[in-house]
């Protein structure tokens, strides 16, 4: 009676043991890329007629999934648990540029700014969202405004996406101060991100430009699964 006793502590024991290797595991790293930009788009991010080469659902749509620009009531993905802005906003002014409405179009709203002053050169986090089942299997196209101030020295100097929680995966710093961003007509900036788990946990980090600032005006989401992606 004692010896199986005993045992039961010692298979219990090793079990722990076990079940906290596992639980200390760190979770897989997704695929973080870097797609493209698409510059001078203008306002009109949700006019379908419109030619977007690099919304990957191919409806011409920026934000199909869901959104979050400063000034409009955000829009969470089906895929996405959470979505946080980690910085103060502006609400911009009458020279800050317009874009689409979506619940009015073809009215348009005055875009404003996630506004983080980090200095010159120096990396903040902006923006988090956070992924659920539902995103397993999908390569999820994540957008940024950018410029769409009425000073282009405001500009994030660049834009990053990292994974927060498994190996840190990374886009890599993006530039945003190159002249084709600095003349305060929206542009989009695009990563992918794919092979994705439950859970996974994704920052958006910019970078300081001459102004001390880190703007971005927002964030999208537009989706494909991966066998549309392939």
């Amino acid at each position: 009676m004692t010896t199986n006793f005993v045992c039961l502590l010692r298979l219990g024991a090793l079990t722990a043991v076990l079940a906290a290797l596992v639980n200390a595991t760190p979770a897989r790293a997704a695929a973080v890329t870097y797609v493209g930009a698409q510059t001078d788009l203008g306002s009109r991010w949700r006019t379908p007629s419109v030619t977007k080469p690099l919304d990957i659902d191919g409806d011409f749509i920026l934000g199909t999934d869901g959104y979050y620009l400063v000034n409009l009531p955000p829009v969470t993905p089906s895929y996405v648990s959470a979505m946080t802005i980690l910085t103060t906003t502006y609400p911009g002014n009458g020279n800050y540029a317009l874009l689409d409405k979506p619940t009015n179009l073809p009215a348009l709203f005055t875009t404003g700014t996630m506004n983080p002053f980090p200095g010159a050169g120096v990396s903040t986090d902006v923006f988090r969202f956070i992924l659920n089942d539902q995103a397993v299997g999908r390569t999820i196209r994540v957008g940024l405004l950018v410029d769409n101030l009425d000073n282009a020295a405001a500009n994030a100097a660049s834009v990053t996406l990292v994974q927060t929680n498994g190996a840190g995966a990374s886009s890599g710093a993006v530039v945003t101060t190159a002249a084709i961003y600095n003349n305060r007509v929206s542009d989009w900036i695009f990563f992918d991100v794919a092979e994705v788990s439950a859970g996974d946990t994704f920052i958006v980090q910019a970078t300081g430009g001459s102004a001390g600032a880190a703007t971005v005006g927002g964030v999208v989401f537009d989706s494909a699964t991966s066998f549309e992606v392939a």
